[in-house]
């Protein structure tokens, strides 16, 4: 059974309740998007520090002698303006997101009783509230991996740094 067939099914008293919850829900998981690009913007400002004082010590150490933790720190600051690139893509930049509401104008259909039209808006808040769902998930996961790369280049200046030491022995 399909779910406007299903809903169709429910006593009218469910069916406002349901739409009531379902307005609920999806102004949560809005706001949940809200706080994770929020998040993500406070971890964008940690990797730009971290960029800034890598890049910083990359110049200052090649300009005066290329020694191997010059060598790790500019790999380290590479590493990190790729990840600073990355996370704006995934985490901060703005993506199409469902409305809480409908329009206007879509709700208004001639012919079609207001039991009609809200049994159409209670299947499209489901589908709103699925789309939103998918939303925080795929930005909640890159901000995952975006903070856990972000301490990873403590790794990268090392690696950078061993590397550069060996290639000079």
């Amino acid at each position: 059974m399909d779910l406007a067939r299903q809903m169709a099914a429910c006593p009218q008293d469910l069916r406002d309740w349901a739409e009531a919850l379902g307005y609920k829900n999806l102004k949560q998981r809005v706001a949940s998007g809200g706080a994770m690009q929020t998040q993500a913007a406070a971890t964008l400002t940690v990797q730009l520090a971290a960029l800034g004082g890598a890049g910083g010590v990359a110049l200052q150490l090649l300009h005066h002698a290329a020694t191997p933790e010059a060598w790790g720190a500019l790999a380290a600051a590479l590493y990190l303006a790729t990840l600073v690139a990355a996370t704006v893509h995934w985490c901060i930049n703005l993506r199409d997101a469902p409305a809480v509401y409908n329009r206007p104008g879509n709700l208004v259909v001639p012919g079609a009783s207001l039991e009609q039209v809200r049994l159409g808006e209670l299947v499209n808040l489901d589908e709103r509230i699925r789309q939103q769902t998918a939303l925080n998930n795929r930005r909640g996961q890159a901000l995952n991996h975006a903070r856990l790369a972000t301490v990873c280049a403590l790794f990268v200046f090392a690696a950078g740094t061993a590397a550069a030491w060996w290639c000079a022995r």
